[in-house]
């Protein structure tokens, strides 16, 4: 873990940890290019089995029984820089919308911190609760 994953997930600066990155779309076009990381004492083994699903957080309550029922959000307009702008197609500077997301368990410990890099040129970010 880096210094900032590790500052978000609460666990020690060089600790063990999963790393997701994907690049969510619409049909053929890219919106979200995210990066997920994980405690790896939290998940053991996690995503050697099968590849992992859309919806994570139903994979972790049912394969490592990890349930998460809060999330706290930071959102910013950020620059795309280019490695952003490749996996998004757009360009070198492009109006992003950035979500820092830290996701608790029942415990109320970190157990995800997603950082989502959004184009929502044609697109709206939506929250709906309850």
């Amino acid at each position: 873990a880096g210094r900032r994953e590790a500052a978000a997930l609460s666990i020690a600066e060089g600790g063990e940890v999963w790393r997701i990155e994907r690049v969510r779309t619409f049909g053929a076009q890219p919106l979200i290019a995210e990066t997920i990381t994980l405690p790896a004492a939290r998940f053991p083994g996690f995503g050697m089995a099968a590849p992992l699903p859309d919806h994570l957080f139903r994979h972790y309550e049912m394969e490592h029984g990890v349930t998460v029922v809060r999330a706290a959000e930071q959102i910013r307009a950020v620059a795309a820089g280019p490695e952003e702008a490749a996996g998004l197609r757009v360009q070198d500077g492009a109006p992003l919308l950035r979500i820092d997301r830290v996701a608790y368990s029942l415990d109320d410990s970190p157990v995800e911190w997603r950082v989502s890099l959004c184009n929502t040129v044609d697109f709206d970010y939506l929250v709906e609760r309850g």
